[in-house]
């Protein structure tokens, strides 16, 4: 739990499967997923990751109008 825990403040985004192979290779521990998911829970860690509707638009932010929709292009590089 030490060895999780100083890794886990350094790597905050660090989920259960990284962390095994972390533990794995570099420190030498015989760890499974399960036994670092059940850690990760007794320790309640939560991993930082991108969160659901992230690229959703604020309703208060300004939404510029799209200028060229009844431009009929004719030659090359007109809407320029």
């Amino acid at each position: 739990m030490n060895a999780i825990d100083r890794k886990f403040l350094d790597c905050p985004f660090y989920g259960v499967e990284r962390m095994t192979d972390y533990l794995r290779q570099d420190r030498g521990y015989f760890v499974g997923q399960k036994r670092v998911r059940r850690l990760y829970k007794l320790m309640n860690l939560k991993t930082i990751h991108p969160k659901k509707n992230l690229s959703k638009a604020n309703k208060s932010d300004y939404k510029f109008p799209y200028l060229l929709r009844n431009l009929k292009i004719q030659r090359p590089a007109h809407e320029w």
